[in-house]
């Protein structure tokens, strides 16, 4: 199996969260990250060219309660998902593009523009055992809590899915709508969502036992996940594929879903390797999905973000290293 060859771009003591975006045929990383002693925040803005990044952007302030983050352009403005679990549980921010990418412009606003926390039906449907709860300083009851949000990618209204605390998958947006409570899917570990000619795809990870963020996430209690749990795939909630098994590619670390630009879903996952991190690419034809590729890279890859631009997929891996985390570039053309 090839190794790809890796171009570190940047290094975080405390990774909150990175993404890619597109904007005017260019292609930017977001990076949001805390200080060590974790009394500052500062969110990067960087930009692929010439075969380097280069930073557009860094916007330092002490708010360091942000735990996750998504980011995805709509319209004229970069959306953030929050993930808070304080007062609320999600809070979708809004800047302005423009702004944001005129390295010029220090006055940069962002403006809140939702807050998201479960409806009371979705409440309700929260079936958290006894010995699954926890009691912290917060305003919000377990069931209220959610994480791992990311924005549904080619919808034209910002909605996010999430996990609630007994790790199902749920549809949410800033106006609450009675539809999205009949939307679950149970034991669907950081999920994801794409909507392509008019389908809603989700995508997420299974494992064998009941997945329960607050207790495996790393910014709550610590990862206490396995080593990898199986890739799944929906288009009904109630029947999802299991793509670990159908494409023999096992259990999977990580994974990103994301749209080529002729509109095609690819999905990138990571697999534990003896030395280093596999790499498989899964493109989707029709109803099938199928193996496009698949190579070795550097390091223990646990996070990565993908996105299609310029001809090409970028691919950023997130690595730990000693005293924080190393980012690292790779271009990749499907054959």
């Amino acid at each position: 199996m090839a190794v790809a060859s890796l171009n570190e771009i940047y290094t975080a003591v405390r990774l909150v969260g990175f993404w890619q975006f597109t904007a005017g045929g260019q292609n930017y990383l977001g990076v949001l990250e805390q200080d060590a002693d974790e009394t500052r925040s500062t969110l990067t803005i960087l930009r692929a060219g010439d075969g380097r990044w280069e930073t557009v952007k860094a916007i330092s302030d002490e708010d360091v309660g942000i735990r996750a983050i998504d980011g995805q352009p709509i319209g004229g403005d970069l959306l953030f998902g929050l993930e808070l679990n304080e007062e609320m549980s999600l809070q979708i921010a809004r800047v302005e593009l423009s702004a944001l990418l005129d390295p010029a412009n220090q006055a940069v606003a962002f403006n809140p523009s939702g807050e998201i926390s479960p409806t009371d039906a979705q409440a309700q449907k929260v079936d958290l055992p006894v010995t699954q709860r926890w009691n912290v300083a917060t305003p919000l009851p377990p069931a209220r809590w959610l994480f791992s949000p990311q924005f549904v990618r080619g919808g034209d209204a910002p909605q996010l899915i999430a996990n609630t605390a007994d790790g199902q998958a749920m549809l949410f947006t800033p106006t609450a709508q009675p539809d999205l409570a009949a939307f679950s899917i149970p034991n669907a570990a950081e999920p994801q969502a794409a909507i392509v000619n008019g389908q809603q795809i989700v995508a997420f990870k299974r494992y064998p036992e009941p997945y329960y963020p607050f207790w495996s996430l790393p910014q709550y209690s610590g990862d206490k996940l396995p080593k990898g749990g199986d890739l799944m795939v929906a288009t009904d909630p109630a029947s999802p594929r299991n793509l670990s098994r159908e494409l023999s590619i096992g259990p999977i670390i990580g994974y990103k879903m994301a749209a080529s630009s002729d509109g095609r879903l690819w999905i990138f996952a990571l697999s534990d390797a003896p030395v280093g991190t596999d790499v498989i690419a899964l493109s989707q034809r029709g109803p099938e999905w199928t193996v496009a590729g698949r190579w070795s890279v550097d390091g223990e890859v646990q996070q990565l973000s993908a996105e299609y631009a310029t001809e090409r997929w970028h691919l950023i891996y997130g690595v730990p290293i000693e005293g924080g985390w190393s980012l690292r570039h790779q271009t990749w053309r499907a054959a």
